[in-house]
């Protein structure tokens, strides 16, 4: 993941919801070799804490 953020050159929320137990934000990287890839970014809330996280990617213009 490292090497990948080292590529991005911005980033653009389109979209951030939540409540008490969960959260999502949608967003766009822009990238130098791919362009704007989207993300979307879940997180799970308890005990005042995160307790779980999945980013997904919309890879289709890396050819995946």
């Amino acid at each position: 993941m490292g090497e990948f953020a080292a590529l991005v050159d911005g980033v653009q929320v389109i979209a951030a919801v939540g409540d008490a137990t969960q959260a999502l934000v949608m967003y766009d990287m822009a990238t130098t070799p791919f362009g704007t890839i989207r993300a979307a970014d879940r997180y799970v809330v308890a005990g005042g804490r995160i307790t779980a996280n999945q980013l997904v990617f919309d890879t289709s213009r890396l050819g995946a």
